[in-house]
């Protein structure tokens, strides 16, 4: 997915428009979108053993429920959750891969075609955690 793409549906400025309505919503400690900033330091807390003395206590704390998965030389963070009562592992989305993955997503990533709100919403939270419902139904 290139990130140089502007999908015609929809511009890049109204989606982050969007992304960013629905975070005036929210409290500063609600982590329901997670940047790219975040992520990486994740990624470092987790490649350091979660010994990184600048990062505060609840982001170490909050890093190990992620883990790190190398894909094609890229690192990729994933969530650890339970689903069903296994333990299942589900692709980190940060704030600033939100539009490609959405519009990705919506336009019909397996060829399937255009993608109404309810297919969209269902297969981002299937494949991707930290892309709110309601920015999904928004855009």
């Amino acid at each position: 997915m290139s990130n140089t793409i502007e999908y015609s549906f929809l511009s890049k400025k109204n989606f982050y428009q969007i992304v960013e309505n629905h975070l005036k919503t929210l409290s500063k400690s609600d982590r329901s979108v997670i940047t790219k900033e975040t992520a990486d330091c994740i990624i470092n807390l987790i490649e350091n053993n979660f010994k990184d003395e600048v990062a505060d206590y609840n982001l170490r704390r909050w890093a190990q429920h992620f883990t790190i998965r190398n894909i094609n030389g890229k690192k990729f963070l994933y969530k650890k959750l339970s689903r069903n009562l296994q333990q299942a592992e589900i692709r980190v989305c940060t704030k600033e891969e939100m539009y490609y993955v959405f519009c990705h997503i919506h336009n019909g990533n397996a060829g399937e075609g255009h993608r109404g709100q309810n297919a969209t919403w269902t297969s981002i939270s299937q494949q991707y955690c930290f892309v709110p419902q309601p920015i999904s139904n928004a855009a």
